[in-house]
């Protein structure tokens, strides 16, 4: 493959960016903070060495490399944010040791793997609404577990009113920022109509909606339904080798948007009557009720796909699913 444009690979950290571009037989190192003037600093440095433009990657880690993938990209070049799995499977491969400067060599060495699988591009509102949507699961989870720790026997009353007082903070806290989240949402027309058109499937709810238009790309058309399907990890994996044979699992993918379609599974089982000839064909052939209901889960999530990439309303004679 040809490398004349040249690779630059990049670790992100709180304070700063550590640079490796390889064009053709060389390799140039460099380490900028991470601010705007760093940004620009190493903007300028990769455009002396590849004035036509390398192909920059950075991993997903965290917050820290988001300023620097839109300031990239805001200069029209081209900037892959990859799955810090692929690079360190990468790097377990080669035998390298984990430090600052070999995770961007090796960043720059995945990107030459032809249709390198990146995440896809998020308008600045969308990251926003997923920040947002994250941190409401987070206190819903919180509150879940000082709930359960409440009604604990033999517990000191003080601990109990600490656990008590906590509650109180994350449910004024969660409806804040589900108040924040509709009204960013109702700014974009295209996302407000996305989440409208999730409330039309059946059994998705207001917090399942919200969920699946946060985390879900902005733009599913390019995306076959099976795709989108793999993105939220309810695909099954084959687990084969030579003449052992066992069950297909899921693994892998988007555990939030997973997560956010248990209850409507729950509730699909019992009430809508796909789902539910689903849950008992399968619990008849001896499948567990996890297994059972995985594959619900699998259903309302090719339903939800499905109206995001045609952008219309969920129509039952077609979305059969």
């Amino acid at each position: 493959m040809s490398r004349v444009h040249g690779f630059l690979g990049i670790d992100s950290s709180l304070k700063q960016n550590v640079a490796c571009l390889r064009i053709n037989d060389r390799t140039y190192r460099s380490a900028f903070d991470n601010d705007q003037n760093g940004h620009a600093a190493l903007i300028a440095w990769a455009m002396k060495f590849a004035p036509q433009g390398p192909t920059i990657g950075v991993e997903a880690t965290g917050n820290y490399h988001k300023d620097l993938a839109w300031a990239i990209r805001s200069q029209g070049l081209t900037c892959l944010v990859l799955n810090p799995r692929q690079v360190r499977d990468l790097a377990k491969g080669l035998g390298v040791c984990k430090t600052d400067k070999t995770d961007a060599e090796v960043i720059s060495r995945v990107l030459e793997v032809p249709k390198i699988s990146c995440q896809a591009q998020r308008s600045k509102v969308h990251d926003e609404l997923r920040d947002i949507s994250r941190e409401i699961q987070s206190l819903t989870e919180l509150k879940s577990d000082l709930q359960r720790r409440l009604k604990g026997p033999c517990r000191s009353n003080a601990a109990k009113q600490a656990d008590a007082a906590l509650i109180a903070v994350c449910k004024a806290q969660i409806a804040r920022l589900e108040r924040e989240w509709m009204r960013i949402v109702k700014t974009t027309d295209v996302l407000h109509e996305s989440y409208k058109l999730q409330l039309g499937i059946p059994c998705i709810g207001p917090k399942t909606a919200r969920v699946a238009v946060s985390e879900f790309p902005e733009q599913l058309s390019g995306f076959s339904v099976k795709e989108a399907c793999s993105y939220g990890g309810l695909v099954p994996w084959l687990d084969e080798s030579g003449e052992r044979k066992r069950p297909a699992h899921i693994r892998g993918g988007n555990a939030r948007l997973r997560q956010a379609l248990f209850m409507p599974a729950l509730t699909a089982s019992s009430k809508d009557t796909q789902c539910k000839d689903l849950y008992a064909r399968l619990r008849a052939k001896g499948s567990t009720h996890k297994r059972a209901l995985t594959a619900v889960m699998h259903k309302l999530l090719r339903r939800s796909a499905s109206v995001l990439r045609r952008h219309t309303a969920w129509r039952p004679e077609v979305d059969i699913c």
